[in-house]
């Protein structure tokens, strides 16, 4: 079977630990057992995933050397955790495939995605990036033309645009290796945004989400299970109230309803949901799985998790 299997960025970060490299290394090999697994049995695999807590990160550390070094627009940051979090992903399959006796190549494409500059949410920012920070901090980090808000009481944010996926630029390149078996990783963070000019790209500052641009891949390269790795083992109606009611099985009509009743947050499950739909309603043979990946091998043979069909 043709799979994708979409990770969140904390994936790969233990919730009791700092995250450091070190620590991401090791919870990408629990989060890939599971894949291995899937690639044992002779599905085809294409992986893709979050980057947010990296590019946090790396949005950090460009503030702290401040006028020592270079600064750093956000597409570049995404194509830097692109490269980072791929390196920690591949080296982890080829040790267990490795050590599983399993003969299959892994490749990590460094990906561009484009956007249109017309698309609304450049009018209207809303996708929080970076750390907190007090009113007077913010006065020394924002910038001319940057917008920021304050969250939750936690402090403030920059906000940035967080546009539709158009189009993967390398997406043949993915699907010519893809079909001869080998192992991609790829759609990192989104993608690294791009804009067309006349017949040329240039990077944009903005955050395209993992989700919407895994969606749009499976379908360009005919995946036929697309599965979408969360916090949750089900996705669930009436979410942490006292009806809360997970889902097993359902099809996109309803699936949509409950997305148009705003069942599904915008910034949490929201997302995840409109990539489901999206892809299946373009993909009228396909499937997609939602669930956590502790139950994700279960999940595709078995029942777990939130399955959802066209």
């Amino acid at each position: 079977m043709r799979v994708l299997i979409a990770l969140g960025g904390n994936a790969f970060i233990n919730p009791t630990s700092g995250g450091s490299i070190q620590e991401q290394i090791s919870q990408a090999g629990v989060v890939l057992k599971n894949i291995v697994r899937f690639i044992a049995d002779g599905h085809k695999v294409i992986i893709t995933h979050g980057n947010g807590y990296q590019v946090g990160n790396v949005l950090t550390r460009t503030e702290c050397a401040e006028g020592r070094a270079y600064d750093l627009p956000l597409y570049i940051a995404d194509a830097q955790t692109q490269g980072e979090l791929g390196s920690i992903i591949e080296q982890n399959l080829i040790n267990q495939l490795s050590r599983a006796g399993i003969n299959r190549r892994t490749v990590t494409i460094l990906t561009h995605v484009l956007v249109g500059t017309d698309d609304p949410s450049f009018k209207n920012p809303t996708k929080p990036i970076g750390n907190f920070y007090t009113q007077e901090e913010k006065r020394r980090h924002a910038k001319d033309g940057e917008t920021w808000i304050e969250d939750s009481g936690r402090g403030y944010r920059k906000v940035v645009a967080s546009p539709k996926p158009q189009d993967i630029l390398e997406k043949d390149v993915i699907k010519e290796l893809f079909e001869i078996g080998t192992i991609v990783i790829a759609c990192g963070g989104g993608g690294i945004p791009v804009i067309a000019k006349n017949t040329e790209i240039e990077g944009i500052d903005c955050v395209i989400d993992k989700d919407l641009a895994s969606a749009l891949l499976a379908y360009e390269v005919g995946i036929d299970r697309f599965i979408i790795v969360t916090g949750v083992e089900r996705v669930a109606l009436n979410y942490k109230k006292p009806n809360q009611a997970p889902i097993d099985k359902i099809n996109v009509p309803k699936l949509q309803k409950f997305l148009d009743e705003g069942q599904f947050p915008p910034g949490n499950m929201g997302p995840k949901i409109q990539s489901a739909v999206n892809f299946l309603q373009k993909n009228p043979r396909g499937e997609v799985i939602i669930t956590s990946f502790e139950k994700l091998y279960e999940a595709f043979y078995s029942g777990a998790g939130t399955c959802i069909f066209p």
